[in-house]
């Protein structure tokens, strides 16, 4: 008769568990989320960084089209990609993002997560 631990047992039961709960944790995350929630999920996500300083990816300078003055004195800054237009209003002190919007269809405005 073999004799086994029971912390052997506990420990094999856990990664067991793991291995099987851990993808399908995954597969649903990635299930959960469209991408057109994640664009702007990552929109949304740019404000509060400096127009310089914001994550790879966004604002490239092949995309910039224009930098307007709004009527309450912040810069709108906009960029185009595609079919889809994506704007930061800026803080013309500070160079703080401190709303972002787009133009375009939730088709045209993704990111695949």
């Amino acid at each position: 008769m073999r004799a086994m631990s029971c912390c052997g047992t506990a420990i094999s039961r856990a990664l067991f568990k793991a291995a099987f709960w851990i993808p399908v944790f995954l597969i649903s995350a990635c299930l959960g989320i469209t991408p057109h929630e994640n664009f702007k999920n990552a929109l949304n996500a740019m404000i509060g960084y400096r127009i310089d300083e914001i994550q790879p990816g966004w604002a490239r300078a092949g995309d910039f089209v224009s930098k307007s003055t709004l009527p309450n004195g912040h810069l709108e800054y906009w960029y185009k990609e595609t079919s889809c237009s994506y704007f930061f209003e800026v803080d013309p002190l500070t160079k703080k993002i401190l709303g972002a919007r787009f133009e375009g269809r939730d088709e045209d405005c993704v990111i695949f997560p």
